[in-house]
């Protein structure tokens, strides 16, 4: 019998490190306003819930030896693409995180890059045009992301 790779779960756990930080920011806003953060939670929660249950099943990730090599990568990755969101501003960086974690993780090159770009722009429909938050910004002579 197959068992899990443990190494699966590093994206549960990086959906319940974002949760525990979204929500260590969101303290200080008034009760009034928490319906956002709420609904959020709630949709990262049922994300992470269905992932988890997913890897229990052997949806994926099950293999006959398991390794972290792909998940340190994966974290490696993140921790890049957060360093570099404020030189290459969030749309610009979100984009090619999104389509370099996607391409490393075997998807088709094609769809891949066309998730990633409606991802980052709803993503920056959202945040930066809806929500109004100040998030970095790439800035050239010919454009601004």
């Amino acid at each position: 019998m197959k068992k899990v790779d443990r190494g699966e779960f590093i994206v549960p756990g990086i959906m319940a490190t974002f949760i525990a930080a979204y929500h260590w920011q969101v303290l200080s806003i008034p009760s009034e306003v928490l319906l956002w953060p709420y609904l959020v939670t709630g949709i990262l929660l049922a994300m992470m819930a269905a992932t988890v249950v997913r890897i229990l099943k052997g949806a994926y990730g099950t293999t006959k030896e398991w390794s972290l090599k792909k998940p340190a990568a994966l974290l490696l990755v993140t921790v890049i693409y957060l360093a570099a969101m404020p030189f290459l501003g969030y749309a610009a960086s979100s984009f090619l995180f999104l389509f370099g974690t996607q391409a490393y993780l075997g998807a088709n090159k094609k769809i891949a890059f066309f998730v990633s770009l409606v991802l980052t722009a709803l993503l920056h429909l959202v945040m930066i045009r809806i929500i109004d938050l100040d998030l970095p910004r790439l800035v050239t002579p010919f454009l601004t992301l």
